[in-house]
């Protein structure tokens, strides 16, 4: 009995390592995927509740200050929604602008990170994750909303990129 009361103990222990896992992120860790990225997005329309498409293209970089990214979002056929925006890294690396690092996994060729935080969409207290993932070729970046009262989240937009 004791054996199999400290192989449970064992084993809560070792689960509750995996959940506090110490994750941080660096602005440079971005380097090797700074650059134009082609493609596409996907995303929901709030307002007609229909999926839509439309041709997107994101400049990674550069890395300013040794903590910011700059992210510029173009779409060619609909200009007037291009913007530009920063990502910038807590000194501890925990967070991201306003949202907190959930995940990060990175190998030599690839890296994903995702944030997750409380923020608005379309007018309305949310939950809001953001899954980044890039490869040597390809770059994604899924954007998950949970309004207040929700229990799931769902894909509000999603980035398949290409260089």
């Amino acid at each position: 009995m004791k054996i199999k009361a400290f192989g449970l103990g064992a084993i809560l222990i070792a689960g509750l390592g995996i959940s506090f896992q110490n994750h941080s992120i660096k602005a440079d860790e971005l380097k090797p995927w700074l650059g134009t990225w082609k493609g596409k997005m996907d995303y929901l329309d709030v307002t007609t509740g229909m999926d839509e498409s439309k041709k997107a293209t994101i400049k990674v970089g550069p890395i300013v200050g040794g903590n910011k990214i700059a992210l510029q979002y173009i779409y060619p056929d609909d200009t007037a929604a291009n913007f530009t925006d920063t990502l910038r890294v807590a000194p501890d690396g925990k967070s991201v602008s306003y949202l907190t690092l959930a995940h990060k996994k990175k190998t030599s060729t690839d890296f994903q990170f995702m944030l997750e935080g409380e923020g608005e969409d379309a007018g309305q207290k949310a939950g809001i994750r953001l899954t980044y993932n890039f490869s040597k070729k390809t770059f994604s970046l899924k954007k998950e909303i949970k309004y207040r009262g929700q229990s799931d989240y769902f894909t509000r937009s999603e980035y398949k990129l290409s260089k």
